[in-house]
């Protein structure tokens, strides 16, 4: 009867205590709206070229794919965590291409990731429904950006990303910047946590123009 009455008395605290507990991310997608900051002296076309940009992450089990609109140019990228191959989609109206990589490719592809390190800043904000905390991504080159990541969601596959590798927890707001000096702060409007197709995952069969990886950093040295 104590322990009851215990239980009685806890009872409306225990109902209202905020749910932090962890919870394996294994399928699921995420959705990121993106705010685009121009240098200065940016053009308002510019600017106009990057309304309406979409962000998509999608999660299966050791695959994970990433779609990115911006303006009317779409990338794609499906990444294999068992043997660190991965496929590229472009798709810029006329021009379309694929590439296929494969571990080393892939390696170099990410190399700026390497050795990445995030530490835990004060502050947090709730995103999409989670409570995340912030971080500072220190990278190689000594450049940073800032993330907030929700502990609550581990990823089971941890190397889903080197972007991300060893954030304790998924981001559902980062910043990037291109080579123009254009940032992106890309920040989860949903969190969508159930089985994902296994067809978000194959490769078109047709449509693109297929390069090689040695092509595509031909063609972007050459822009």
């Amino acid at each position: 009867m104590k322990h009851l009455s215990l239980f009685v008395l806890l009872a409306p605290l225990l109902i209202n205590m905020p749910v932090t507990a962890q919870q394996p991310f294994s399928d699921g997608e995420i959705i990121y709206s993106v705010k685009v900051d121009l240098p200065p002296g940016g053009s308002p076309q510019a600017a106009n070229a990057f309304q309406n940009s979409r962000l998509i992450f999608t999660f299966k089990n050791y695959l994970f794919r990433s779609d990115m609109s911006l303006g009317k140019t779409t990338y794609v990228t499906i990444h294999n965590s068992r043997d660190h191959s991965a496929v590229s989609l472009i798709d810029a109206g006329p021009e379309k291409y694929l590439i296929r990589m494969n571990a080393e490719d892939w390696a170099k592809e990410t190399a700026d990731y390497k050795g990445l390190n995030f530490t835990n800043v004060s502050g947090s904000m709730e995103i999409a429904g989670y409570k995340c905390q912030k971080a500072v991504g220190k990278m190689k080159d000594g450049n940073t950006f800032t993330v907030y990541y929700a502990p609550q969601l581990i990823p089971e596959n941890s190397t889903y990303s080197e972007r991300f590798e060893g954030l304790k927890g998924l981001p559902l707001s980062f910043e990037t910047n291109t080579p123009q000096g254009i940032k992106m702060t890309m920040t989860a409007t949903s969190v969508n946590i159930s089985q994902q197709p296994s067809s978000k995952f194959d490769t078109p069969s047709g449509g693109y123009r297929e390069i090689t990886y040695a092509e595509l950093e031909n063609l972007r040295k050459n822009k």
